[in-house]
């Protein structure tokens, strides 16, 4: 945990904050943690929807047209 924490611009010493202060100073970071976590997730969840987005696309591709995508670029 950070030695200050920044509330509405303003920094604070937390060792010079109440125990409970202190406590809810560490909750905040824990809850930031967590935050940060689950935006790393959703941008891995994301790129994985785009991949499977654009497999399924070129599946409809070959089906329609006959032509496999993923095959076309082989031969370079």
């Amino acid at each position: 945990m950070s030695d200050k924490i920044t509330l509405e611009g303003q920094d604070y010493e937390i060792a010079h904050l109440s125990t409970g202060g202190q406590a809810l100073a560490k909750q905040i970071a824990q809850v930031q943690h967590h935050l940060d976590e689950r935006l790393r997730m959703r941008e891995v969840l994301l790129k994985a929807r785009a991949a499977y987005l654009a497999e399924l696309r070129a599946e409809v591709v070959k089906q329609q047209s006959g032509v496999d995508l993923s095959r076309l670029l082989d031969d370079f």
